[in-house]
């Protein structure tokens, strides 16, 4: 009897698998029929002219019990776009089957020629599916912008770059020692990976509040990633800016520098002259530090620098002043977080071969913000037979009380939440950072107004004391 049972069981079940493979062979004739794609409309972000995209990957879905015979998959215009569907590239595809509950991949690229454009334009194309007696549309949608291109670029007369068309970096770009180069507001310099710039005369960055200077990697397109994360917001997508030994009065002021490898380096020169000054700008999002300066003398003032894998700001000898900036790091990616406190100071510099320099070091931080989520997010490492001196005054400091000393540190917030924006959104993935402060941070109203006073305007260009008083960091809140 048993036997039975599991006889007709058996035999139930192949006539229900037989049945279901017939209805999965069967060609579907239905009109009504849509297929799913896994994106509305293929947009693509800034292509750049005489360069080809990404490839894009568009999957194509057949909901139906049944098969589907897409007699043609078109390429409407075919000027700028290419498609490729089982491995036949051609602008036209005939006699595509897709099995039910299947999907195929179609793979796309899009090439813009060069115009006379100055501004971002919209280069469309679709591609056509008909099935069924019917034809279902999708549309494709790219942003190119035309770019002027620099290779093995080398400035040897002073030089001013307009922002009329970006500057497409491919590799190094070298200002020769007695040069100096200028980049007027609204330049943009897109890097591609690898690119360096080398600095051994003088770069002055010129931005305006209304109108940045932009240096950042060449990609807008987004990585594989869940959730997708744009090239933009990743960091080491090219080198960054070295500033050689003999190179002084270097200026980046309202200048955005990001995604880089290792952001700006210093190399090591004398303390007298001013080696760089940076002043109204973002730095951010750079895979080893922010600024790494090697005895120099740098200021950084009304600034925002944030995230890096290791320090934001490392300083190894020199002269340093800091006023009214930001300092934070939530660098988290998937492929690794950060490794090192946010602000790291010493008097001595190790190389490459763990070899030890003495150094004179003088560090002043004024009405700042270094804050992460370290237990501790200053590190030194000091010689008591090196000369050193560093003040921190009036700073919101994620520091330990244990590690203070009250001569050093004096009208400082230690060791307590700096309450960010940022902090209260949702939506905390590595994309979303807004280092403003909100109505409860004890950063308020709690600057030094004596050196307010240089700087009355916050890097979002608001008053800092229309109230008489002054918030620390870079940001004023404003209710």
């Amino acid at each position: 009897m048993i036997k039975k049972i599991f006889t007709i069981i058996i035999f139930v079940n192949v006539l229900v698998l037989s049945f279901v493979s017939c209805e999965e062979d069967k060609i579907s004739t239905d009109t009504s029929l849509m297929l799913n794609f896994s994106a509305d409309t293929v947009r693509f972000d800034t292509i750049f002219t005489a360069q080809g995209s990404a490839t894009y990957k568009l999957k194509v879905y057949n909901p139906s019990n049944n098969r589907v015979l897409i007699e043609r998959i078109t390429l409407n215009e075919a000027q700028n776009y290419k498609m490729s569907v089982s491995g036949i590239s051609e602008d036209v595809v005939n006699d595509t089957y897709l099995n039910a509950h299947d999907s195929l991949m179609i793979f796309i690229q899009v090439f813009i020629d060069p115009n006379d454009d100055k501004n971002p334009f919209i280069v469309r194309d679709s591609i056509d599916f008909f099935f069924n007696n019917h034809t279902q549309v999708l549309q494709l949608e790219a942003y190119g912008r035309n770019v002027k291109r620099f290779k093995n670029k080398t400035i040897s007369a002073d030089t001013i770059i307009t922002s009329e068309i970006p500057i497409l970096l491919s590799d190094t770009l070298k200002i020769l020692e007695g040069t100096t180069l200028t980049l007027s507001p609204g330049t943009r310099l897109y890097c591609q990976k690898g690119a360096v710039i080398l600095v051994e005369g003088t770069l002055i960055s010129e931005g305006t509040m209304e109108s940045m200077v932009e240096i950042r990697g060449d990609r807008d397109d987004y990585m594989n990633t869940i959730p997708p994360l744009s090239y933009d917001q990743a960091s080491g997508q090219w080198g960054g800016i070295r500033i050689a030994k003999n190179s002084f009065g270097n200026i980046l002021n309202h200048t955005d520098v990001r995604n880089a490898d290792f952001g700006i380096v210093i190399d090591s020169t004398n303390t007298e002259n001013s080696k760089l000054i940076v002043k109204n700008s973002i730095l951010r999002n750079m895979l080893y530090n922010v600024i790494h300066c090697i005895n120099a003398k740098v200021e950084i003032y009304n600034s925002l620098l944030y995230n890096a894998g290791e320090n934001i700001l490392k300083l190894e000898g020199g002269n340093y002043k800091i006023i009214h900036c930001t300092l934070t790091n939530n660098y988290s990616f998937s492929w690794g977080g950060r490794t090192k406190q946010i602000l790291y100071y010493s008097n001595k510099y190790m190389d490459e071969n763990f070899n030890s320099y003495p150094l004179e070091l003088n560090v002043e931080m004024i009405n700042s913000i270094v804050y992460g989520n370290y237990a501790s997010e200053i590190e030194y490492n000091i010689d008591e037979q090196t000369p050193c001196k560093y003040l921190f005054k009036s700073c919101h400091l994620k520091q330990k009380l244990k590690e203070i000393d009250t001569s050093i540190y004096i009208d400082c917030i230690l060791d307590t939440p700096v309450k960010f924006v940022y902090d209260k959104i949702k939506d905390d993935t590595y994309r979303v950072y807004d280092y403003h402060l909100t109505a409860e941070s004890p950063a308020i109203s709690r600057a030094d107004v004596e050196y307010s006073n240089l700087f009355p305007l916050d890097l979002d260009g608001k008053e800092r004391l229309s109230d008489g008083s002054a918030d620390i960091g870079c940001y004023e809140y404003v209710p």
